[in-house]
């Protein structure tokens, strides 16, 4: 069931929403359903789900879905978190908001905010890169051919610094 919500979100996305720049925030509307929730709210697994749908509507809406079929590459997550702050309901509408929240050479970094009734009820940030069959390809070589020469990584170094110590602790 999941396999077809994703291809009916692409479907829609190449279809009927508006394109956009891949360096722009995008906002994502869902209807949570019945098979997303345990007894009353969003089991965990869904949220991921969510994002998933999310930023694959980014990646389609904009220029980045052509060129990575141009590339054959495929985007990989290498590691995400989440903070959930309050519960969803069955039944709920959720807004998804994500955007690329900075990028080096390897890594992307990706950050989304869920919204239910104007409230802010999950925020997560996602790690990952874009793989082909030989070579993790540049970020700057697909933002290139993507239209967008000349722009460098936002600098949010920060963040990125405290994920990669996180992650450098959890397995030294």
């Amino acid at each position: 069931m999941r396999i077809l919500r994703i291809s009916l979100q692409i479907v829609c996305s190449l279809l009927s929403r508006k394109r956009i720049s891949p360096l722009e925030p995008l906002e994502l509307s869902l209807r949570v359903w019945p098979g997303d929730v345990d007894l009353r709210f969003v089991n965990q697994s869904v949220y991921f789900f969510y994002l998933e749908l999310a930023r694959w509507d980014l990646i389609y809406r904009s220029k980045l879905g052509r060129t990575m079929r141009e590339l054959e590459c495929i985007p990989v997550v290498a590691a995400q978190s989440i903070r959930i702050l309050k519960p969803i309901k069955r039944f709920s509408k959720v807004c998804i908001e994500t955007q690329f929240s900075h990028w080096d050479d390897k890594w992307v970094y990706i950050e989304h905010k869920m919204h239910c009734k104007g409230k802010l009820v999950a925020r997560a940030l996602v790690k990952g890169l874009f793989k082909n069959r030989r070579r993790v390809v540049p970020t700057q070589e697909l933002l290139s051919r993507t239209g967008l020469d000349g722009v460098t990584a936002k600098p949010n170094s920060r963040t990125a610094e405290l994920w990669n110590n996180f992650e450098d602790s959890l397995f030294s």
